[in-house]
């Protein structure tokens, strides 16, 4: 059920985003969170309860800091970030039912 409430998550997203940026962007990005939406199923079906609320935990208090800190990232290949981006909004968006790295 997860899986498929991310993939109908993911085509609003192409939807309401059609007209702003490229795309292809945005398809690679959804295409890249498949195998990180898989994996973060799979990392939900042998961890427990109270590993997963740490994990959760941890993963606010990291986004927090970064976002006090006003961290950004610089690439040299944009298809590779998106990739890595996409992957861990698909890892994220499953595990704790945040969509992931703001993409700006």
């Amino acid at each position: 059920f997860i899986l498929i409430a991310g993939a109908i998550q993911k085509l609003f997203l192409i939807y309401h985003t059609r007209d702003i940026g490229s795309f292809r962007s945005i398809l690679l990005l959804v295409a890249a969170g498949i195998p990180g939406a898989i994996t973060g199923s799979y990392i939900l079906t042998i961890i427990g309860n109270n590993s997963l609320k740490l994990f959760i935990g941890i993963m606010l208090l990291l986004a927090t800091a970064a976002m006090v800190k006003n961290v950004s990232f610089t690439y040299k290949n944009r298809t590779a970030a998106q990739t890595i981006v996409g992957a861990a909004g698909g890892f994220l968006g499953v595990t704790t039912s945040f969509s992931g790295p703001p993409v700006l």
